[in-house]
C-alpha cells in the first residue's frame, strides 16, 4: 500500500484527492492547503487529515501530487 496525500485542493487537487482514495495499492492519507477552512472540509469530505504546512506531509507518504 503506498501512503499519499495531496497538496492544493482547488478543483484538480479535490479531484486527484477523490481518486487516490479510490485507486487500489493507494490510500489517501492527507490533504493540504493554505487556507486551513478548505484543507478541513476536502479532508473531511474524504475521512482524511488535513494540514496546512507541506512539512507535515515530510517522511508520512510515499507519493505526493501537487495541484
Amino acid at each position: 500500500m503506498i501512503d499519499t496525500a495531496v497538496i492544493g485542493t482547488g478543483y484538480l487537487g479535490r479531484f486527484h484527492a477523490e481518486k487516490y482514495a479510490r485507486l487500489p495499492g493507494a490510500r489517501l492519507v492527507a490533504v493540504c492547503d493554505a487556507d486551513p477552512a478548505v484543507a478541513r472540509r476536502v479532508g473531511s469530505g474524504l475521512g482524511v487529515e488535513a494540514v496546512t504546512d507541506h512539512r507535515r506531509l515530510l517522511g508520512r507518504v510515499q507519493a505526493v501530487s501537487i495541484a
